[in-house]
């Protein structure tokens, strides 16, 4: 398992962004657990999710929502993701591609509860905006990353099975990128890799702290 652990760091290490930045948190964090982090860099509404986080890990999905929608707002037509410890990912806006044009992409036996939820539902709203997916991967794995914080085991299993097949979905966005003049592909591909490794270092730790299931 800790040889497992130090292949994933060395994998995440060679990850780097031409595009990374840095963002001051809004409020000074009491400690440096996984929740308090995202949160401290969120905007002042979060706080309703914060105050009585019965479930942490979707407190920390969707206070990592706040803080994408925050790092947009403050980067106007870019889309930002939070990384982590004050620093996020800027990526430009794909142009003429869809959430309906990656919908009908996916083969009819991927076709999930996700599916219908972010890919088809979602249009309604965020049609034009394909790295809405990302959006929503990147806050699953926030909320991996608290699980794994506070040993919630079988919190962790649900947000790492959705993320894994939001990590499909980006790679069919990434198949319609390909070959096209989107000037951040690369970039977007590494992020989906950034994802990927962190998912499994998040899962490394969680079973690697404990082998008791919990659900607090």
């Amino acid at each position: 398992m800790k040889t497992f652990a130090y292949f994933i760091l060395i994998l995440s290490a060679n990850i780097g962004f031409s595009e990374e930045i840095s963002i001051n948190p809004k409020r000074t964090p009491s400690h440096n657990g996984a929740l308090e982090d995202i949160w401290c860099h969120a905007p002042q509404e979060t706080l309703r999710y914060y105050q009585n986080p019965r479930d942490r890990v979707n407190c920390g999905h969707e206070c990592n929502h706040s803080v994408n929608a925050r790092i947009r707002n403050e980067n106007l037509g870019k889309a930002g993701f939070y990384l982590g410890y004050g620093k996020a990912l800027l990526l430009a806006k794909p142009k003429g591609l869809t959430l309906r044009d990656v919908a009908r992409s996916v083969p009819n036996n991927q076709r999930c509860h996700l599916y219908s939820l972010y890919l088809v539902k979602s249009q309604a709203e965020w049609n034009d905006h394909p790295l809405f997916i990302l959006d929503e991967l990147n806050s699953y794995t926030a909320g991996c990353r608290v699980a794994a914080d506070y040993k919630l085991t079988e919190r962790f299993d649900s947000s790492y099975n959705s993320a894994t097949k939001l990590i499909y979905f980006m790679e069919v966005v990434l198949d319609k990128l390909n070959g096209t003049d989107y000037t951040d592909y690369e970039e977007l591909k590494n992020a989906v890799e950034w994802h990927k490794i962190k998912l499994e270092e998040y899962r490394s730790t969680i079973y690697a702290k404990s082998s008791k299931r919990s659900d607090k």
